[in-house]
């Protein structure tokens, strides 16, 4: 098997090994001969997944490393990446949040993490983020933010599609107001916040695509109404709300969204709400395959999901 792959020239040897991740090239190819050691050192852009500390391997590829996805509660030094551009992290730790910086990872393109429990990493993180700290920056999805003191940042111009979880509403504007090319915001509110204060902003963001997930029930009918105030140019929308009243807020939705085209939602509806199927269908087109199911109390749950 390996007189095979030793017959092959470089080049092919080039293009197959940038589809393998970095640690299996490490461990098949690293030390067979000088020559493939040669090759696995001139290789760049290589995508590393990581589910344990391996020092041997960083100190040859990590300078190399474009993408890192990390699976491990073991410390990475992120500062050994000096190409990175790609991060996603898998099992989030206080360092590896901490190392985030934009003097550790400058030219950081792409970060998902998940959910951070450390409030000021979090904090700090997002306040790169949307200040603008790393400038080539296009899409991001941070996990838990929580909502700056100062109740905003500076602009980051160029993030393109955002996704966050927050205790605060609030999030919304401030992401708007902070990132003026957004087109995609994914929005997920937790917690038991009954105090929304949500501001008079004169946005009108040309934002397209917007998932929003309040499954506590936090927002009201009003406060949506609020919401898409802000963006007025949403195409797609996904919501998936409790106890509101299915009726009204599609009457919101069409009054504010004149450029609607898409509508994905799973609504628990208000008890006390029993409008007719067939005029909630007949009220806009992208009502038409809508669907319930009724649970406990009578209680309705819409959706336009095929189960």
């Amino acid at each position: 098997m390996s007189s095979l792959i030793e017959d092959l020239p470089n080049e092919l040897l080039f293009d197959v090994f940038q589809y393998l991740d970095t640690r299996d090239l490490y461990e098949s190819f690293w030390g067979l001969n000088h020559r493939f050691n040669n090759i696995l050192r001139s290789l760049k852009d290589l995508s590393l997944t990581m589910e344990k500390n391996n020092p041997s391997l960083l100190t040859i590829f990590a300078s190399r490393i474009a993408r890192l996805e990390v699976n491990t509660w073991h410390e990475i030094d992120l500062i050994q990446f000096i190409n990175l551009k790609s991060l996603i992290l898998h099992r989030t730790t206080r360092n590896q949040i901490t190392q985030i910086r934009p003097n550790v990872i400058p030219k950081l393109v792409s970060l998902s993490i998940s959910l951070a429990f450390d409030f000021w990493s979090s904090a700090q993180l997002a306040q790169d983020v949307f200040s603008n700290g790393f400038p080539s920056l296009r899409n991001a999805d941070l996990g838990r933010v929580d909502v700056p003191y100062t109740r905003s940042w500076s602009l980051s111009p160029y993030l393109y599609p955002v996704c966050v979880c927050s205790a605060d509403p609030i999030i919304v504007p401030l992401i708007l107001a902070s990132c003026p090319r957004l087109r995609n915001l994914q929005v997920q509110i937790f917690g038991d916040n009954h105090r929304i204060d949500l501001p008079s902003l004169h946005l009108h963001h040309p934002l397209r695509r917007f998932t929003f997930v309040d499954s506590h029930g936090i927002l009201s009918l009003h406060d949506i109404n609020l919401l898409l105030i802000y963006m007025p140019n949403i195409e797609c929308i996904h919501l998936t709300l409790f106890e509101m009243s299915f009726h009204l807020l599609a009457r919101t939705l069409i009054h504010r969204l004149h450029r609607l085209h898409q509508f994905d939602c799973y609504i628990n509806e208000s008890p006390d709400s029993s409008e007719n199927m067939d005029r909630i269908r007949a009220v806009h087109p992208c009502f038409h395959h809508l669907q319930y199911f009724e649970k406990n109390h009578g209680i309705r749950h819409f959706t336009n999901r095929q189960k």
